[in-house]
């Protein structure tokens, strides 16, 4: 192994035991709908501590190429995200409450081009592992990622919400989201 894979493998696993250290005590918080006003913020802060290691990872393994991908998909997540809220293709209309903050041109958090850093290389990584053996893809592994995800997730700590205001609409928004992800 080089020693800038090394290096960055134990950068990766100190990062993976914070992670774990602090990923059971904010679900339980979330869960019992008890988390501090101080720390709603720590939702967003694990998604770019999660697309931190995933971008670590494909520099490990893959070089150039994989901090060249790394680069892609979050600036290409970015402007899908900008241009479906700002438009409401292909998502649906909906917004960003102020839970994830920074918002990259006032927009789109930061937190969520790192959670497409988590979809895009698992969901490619998935296709290839079953391709070889001939199964089905795994699209509704990434939609149900989305799914819990959606504006509708959650009580106190809403990271998303749709325009509209009726029930129905956050379905739909879930719905049409969920689709255009699994496309």
């Amino acid at each position: 192994m080089k020693p800038l894979a090394q290096r960055l493998q134990r950068v990766i696993l100190a990062l993976l035991g914070i992670y774990l250290f602090v990923y059971p005590f904010g679900m339980l918080l979330l869960i019992f709908d008890m988390v501090p006003d101080w720390g709603v913020w720590m939702g967003g802060a694990l998604l770019i501590l999660q697309g931190s290691m995933m971008a670590l990872w494909l520099t490990a393994i893959y070089g150039q190429r994989g901090l060249l991908a790394t680069v892609l998909i979050l600036v290409m997540s970015w402007a899908v995200e900008h241009i479906g809220v700002i438009t409401g293709f292909p998502f649906g209309t909906y917004h960003y409450t102020d839970v994830l903050l920074p918002k990259l041109a006032g927009v789109v958090p930061l937190a969520i081009p790192f959670a497409w850093l988590l979809v895009v290389p698992t969901s490619v990584g998935v296709i290839e592992h079953l391709i070889q053996r001939r199964q089905p893809a795994p699209q509704p592994s990434a939609t149900n990622y989305w799914y819990s995800l959606s504006p509708r997730s959650g009580s106190k700590v809403p990271f998303g919400a749709s325009e509209h205001r009726s029930m129905y609409s956050y379905v739909r928004l879930s719905i049409d989201r969920c689709t255009a992800t699994y496309v």
